[in-house]
């Protein structure tokens, strides 16, 4: 009996005897046999992964010294989620099964299920992140009334397609998005040469510019809209406090202004840390400042943020020396805010601009 040692698995060997004398045997040969796979271990049997998430499986092999030990990943339905090397990536909404399977042919296997779910969007999104959100496609308009106009102005939703960003995610204030860019650029509210229609613009701007944005609410996704720089959490305006001029206007002393609010600061604050409040559009803020000219009169205006991205007073309703008036009522853009509904989920996205998250119907 010999004992031969360091055999390599899978090889022929040759093997000649010599005796003393010199003698050499016939060659005889053999082969050795190839150690297969025994049993394949994962280190997860069950997955629970949300849409675009991903995760790796780690395989271990039984003997240590199974001569092949490459593997072959499949999914039962790769529509929902592949698989490869190991690496599982979600695809949409469903169930499957991994199968990691030994090439060997000894015919061992080990499988993993793979449950793929909608995420709360909630849970996944973070100030600042994109959303694709659509308004529900209406048109609507701002009465004279409403605006101090001599006509109405009448406005389409669908005719913005752009994204929206999360401006607030907590259990204050909820989950509420602005509009990247404004809707509509050109919202007039007061009139340019009557005075009394310009203070009516200015006294129901607050009302007037959520009453706007309230049109931007898809039922399928939303529950409320209000125009950026209100209340975030009670966007109708309480204000009923006016201002009367210390002076003659034309001969008489005018009142009914109302007064400022500080209504934007919330929205401006996060806007500002979030670096997504100046924008190449000029916009309105939902609030009222009154200031004092430096030619001794008043300025009666809407906040607003202009192109370069600051706050500016210049966009006046009304701007007042001690003996005359100048109107503008200038135009400038909206940005709707609107919260979302509660539980409400996501199916894509990452939140970037390019890849914003993709809400699912409730």
């Amino acid at each position: 009996n010999v004992t031969i040692d360091n055999l390599t698995q899978g090889t022929t060997y040759y093997v000649w005897v010599k005796d003393e004398a010199g003698n050499i045997n016939t060659r005889k040969q053999f082969t050795t046999k190839q150690q297969l796979i025994t049993k394949i271990t994962l280190n997860k049997s069950e997955v629970t992964l949300g849409v675009n998430k991903t995760e790796t499986l780690i395989a271990t092999i039984e003997p240590s010294d199974a001569y092949n030990k490459n593997l072959k990943w499949t999914s039962s339905n790769a529509e929902i989620a592949k698989v490869e090397n190991g690496t599982i990536t979600a695809i949409q909404e469903g169930k499957v099964t991994i199968t990691a399977e030994a090439q060997d042919g000894s015919g061992i296997k080990a499988t993993c299920t793979v449950t793929v779910e909608l995420e709360l969007l909630s849970t996944v999104v973070q100030p600042g992140d994109y959303v694709k959100y659509t308004p529900e496609a209406k048109s609507f308009s701002l009465t004279p009334e409403q605006t101090g106009q001599d006509t109405t102005q009448t406005f389409n939703t669908s005719s913005y397609t752009g994204l929206w960003q999360v401006l607030y995610n907590d259990d204050v204030y909820g989950l509420q998005i602005i509009s990247a860019d404004t809707v509509t650029d050109n919202i007039l509210l007061g009139n340019k040469i009557n005075v009394d229609k310009a203070k009516i613009g200015y006294n129901n701007a607050v009302d007037t510019l959520n009453t706007f944005c309230e049109n931007y609410i898809n039922p399928k996704y939303a529950i409320k809209g209000r125009c950026v720089g209100s209340d975030p959490l009670n966007p109708q305006d309480v204000t009923e406090e006016t201002v009367e001029l210390d002076f003659q206007y034309n001969g008489s002393y005018d009142s009914g202004w109302k007064v400022a609010d500080e209504n934007y600061n919330k929205d401006k604050e996060t806007m500002d840390n979030l670096r997504i409040s100046g924008i190449p559009k000029t916009y309105w803020l939902a609030s009222r400042m009154v200031v004092h000219d430096s030619n001794g009169g008043y300025c009666f205006t809407l906040t607003n943020y202009n192109k370069s991205g600051g706050m500016s007073i210049n966009y006046y309703f009304w701007r007042v020396y001690s003996n005359q008036s100048y109107l503008a009522c200038k135009e400038s853009g909206v940005r709707p805010v609107i919260t979302l509904k509660p539980g409400i989920k996501t199916n894509a996205g990452d939140g970037s601009n390019t890849s914003p998250y993709e809400l699912v119907e409730m």
